[in-house]
């Protein structure tokens, strides 16, 4: 089962994810996990978007 959490900046959506997380047991992955893995290895461009799209595509 996949559960995505949307709403506004700094409304409280990773503490809602963390906390379902700790009470189900489900593996939180936030946005920002894509984000942060891709732009440790390329600089952000064009191609470092794409690969970020298709590391969420194949998580969701």
């Amino acid at each position: 089962m996949n559960l995505i959490i949307i709403g506004a900046q700094a409304s409280g959506k990773m503490t809602i994810g963390q906390e379902v997380a700790r009470q189900t047991g489900m593996t939180l992955f936030h946005n920002h996990d894509s984000i942060d893995f891709v732009l440790r290895f390329m600089p952000w461009s064009q191609e470092s978007t794409a690969l970020i799209e298709r590391i969420r595509f194949a998580f969701f």
